[in-house]
């Protein structure tokens, strides 16, 4: 193709694309991108670089459109390095302006600033100095989402005169916006107020009353959330002026809504809700049915703040309705969040389970996984308390799978642990032995401390030993011994050696290891005068010498032990000992 060709192709799909830009509305500009690109390589093959930069600083500015911001970052860097190829150096600003508000828009602050500030540096060096109090106030901008509100402060009281100097007056009231915010921030709350007002009379000579408005709510949330709540009303208030001079009824109810926050932030329920009554009629009439629903929700904690339950519980039944026409997850689990509190208030058990299966549809139809395994656990636990263990096993097994897909090891052994606990009350033991395993396998893998693995598995061991498979607790035993030998616990060694030794008891071939390991746990006992410790050890030793035909031994060690169950005042020990010891005779 000829240089003219190129130039050509470049021209058409320019056209192609700004009819798409021009046409088209919201994701449907992306069309538009193919034709750009051809665009600029076209410029590029025709040789001609600056309108290749021109284009494609376009096509950097519609992925920003698109909120494609990574994408647009390396765009500008090519039209940049076209730029100042070409010594285009306010090209090179622009471009580099354009670059860090999409850093900016990423939250990469730091790539973001060094791309301003060489603009600013060009700027002032011979540029225009709109180009440059407006760059003075992109840099500020970063420095505040830096946390750095000094510094862009400094970058304000820079711009100002040469705004003022121009008579700007729309950048005026937006950096006295943007100081005062800063300043808030650092806590001077006497030059926030002064530049607030300031950005108030600036949209106000503009003729722009909704934006004079717009300050007074954003400086009035400010206010509110420091705890001013007496100066947010008054700005609340004055914002509803103008709206009603305007009779923009959209903006009243929205204005009520804020002054009825406000109201409930302080604790004024009463008057709360006398502001959320009157913004909701508004709402209706302007049929803005999500507006509707936040009016009627704050309604309902109000009543419920003012103990109002009866009435409280009609207007969430009806805000519920309301929501189920109503594409907002959030605000319909919102008010489902009350309706599941009131009900657990009122005791209704049927009621907070209608509630709780709600929030997990809204989840599950919202995709929340983790909200979802959340609420699934609540499920369970009140399935269990009316004994719907079935359920209960149901819900906690849906919880375990969605835990382990989502990688919440911590999570997921909570929930083996509950479905163990749940197996072992319905005395379900190879179940509940598997449920442990599993969790305890986990644990194993995340280096848990010895101390607490040795816990976990001496109760696995018990499991075993309900199951009535004593080889495999005598197992779990001993690893749970070893552990607890490493760190020196020596109550529960001792009673871990009367365990493995009432195992060995049930293999009559291990009843000398069995005497062994009771005649350890004696020793831990005897110089701590332990004495319920002491005598269990000791029918211990005495079953041990009976099954190695000892008779002798084993009605001594039985003597003792009724003694001391004699002394403990425990009478029910005392003669099933000397049963035992009787039958040696």
């Amino acid at each position: 193709m000829t240089e003219q060709a190129f130039v050509d192709q470049a021209m058409e799909s320019y056209r192609l694309a700004h009819m798409i830009i021009e046409g088209k509305f919201g994701s449907a500009v992306a069309g538009a991108i193919p034709h750009l690109r051809t665009a600029a390589d076209s410029w590029g093959k025709a040789l001609q670089s600056k309108p290749k930069a021109d284009c494609l600083v376009e096509l950097g500015k519609l992925h920003q459109r698109l909120d494609d911001h990574a994408a647009a970052v390396p765009i500008y860097e090519d039209a940049i390095a076209i730029y100042r190829d070409l010594g285009e150096k306010q090209s090179v600003a622009y471009a580099g302006v354009l670059a860090g508000l999409a850093l900016k828009a990423q939250r990469k602050y730091e790539p973001a600033f060094s791309y301003i500030e060489r603009a600013l540096a060009i700027n002032q060096d011979g540029g225009d100095l709109t180009h440059v109090a407006r760059t003075l106030g992109i840099l500020a901008g970063v420095l505040m989402d830096m946390g750095m509100n000094t510094e862009a402060l400094e970058r304000h009281r820079e711009a100002m005169p040469i705004l003022t100097r121009f008579n700007k007056s729309v950048e005026i009231a937006q950096t006295h916006e943007s100081m005062a915010l800063c300043h808030h921030r650092l806590g001077n709350h006497a030059e926030a107020k002064e530049h607030f007002e300031k950005a108030v009379v600036g949209k106000t000579e503009l003729g722009d009353l909704k934006g004079t408005a717009k300050v007074m709510h954003r400086y009035a949330e400010l206010e509110r959330a420091r705890g001013a709540h007496d100066h947010a009303l008054a700005l609340h208030k004055r914002a509803l002026e103008i709206h009603q001079l305007r009779n923009d009824q959209a903006l009243i109810a929205q204005t009520l809504g804020n002054i009825g926050t406000v109201h409930a932030d302080r604790g004024a329920w009463q008057e709360a809700l006398e502001q959320f009554q009157r913004c909701l009629p508004l709402c209706q009439a302007e049929y803005e049915r999500q507006a509707e629903v936040q009016a009627l929700s704050n309604i309902a904690l109000m009543q419920l703040n003012l103990g109002r339950d009866a009435d409280a519980l009609a207007t969430i039944t009806h805000t519920l309705t309301l929501c189920d026409k109503l594409d907002n997850r959030a605000l319909h689990e919102r008010v489902a969040k009350m309706e599941l509190e009131l009900q657990r208030k009122r005791g209704d058990a049927d009621g907070e389970l209608a509630s709780l299966t709600r929030i997990a549809e809204l989840r599950e139809r919202s995709g929340d996984r983790a909200g979802l395994a959340s609420i699934l656990d609540d499920l369970a636990v009140l399935h269990h308390g009316r004994k719907n263990h079935d359920q209960a096993k149901t819900y906690l097994t849906r919880r375990a799978d969605l835990l382990e897909d989502l990688g919440d090891q911590e999570g997921l052994v909570r929930t083996l642990d509950d479905l163990a606990a749940l197996a072992v009350e319905r005395e379900q033991w190879n179940e509940a032995a598997d449920h442990f395993e599993r969790g305890l396998a986990i644990l194993r893998s995340r280096g848990l401390p010895a101390a607490d693995l040795a816990l976990r598995t001496y109760n696995l061991a018990i499991i075993h030993g309900k199951r009535l498979d004593p080889k495999l607790a005598l197992d779990a035993y001993n690893q749970a011994l070893e552990s607890f030998r490493e760190t020196g616990n020596g109550e529960q060694i001792a009673r871990t050696l009367r365990q493995i030794g009432a195992c060995e008891l049930n293999l009559p071939e291990r009843s000398g290891d069995a005497l062994r390991h009771y005649q350890e746990a004696l020793a831990y006992y005897e110089p701590k005068h332990d004495q319920r410790g002491i005598a269990i050890s000791l029918v211990g030793i005495g079953n041990a010498h009976a099954n190695l035909g000892d008779n002798v031994a084993a009605k001594e060690a039985f003597e003792r032990a009724a003694a001391l169950k004699e002394q403990m005042g425990d009478q029910k020990g005392t003669t099933m000992i000397r049963k035992a010891t009787n039958a040696l005779m």
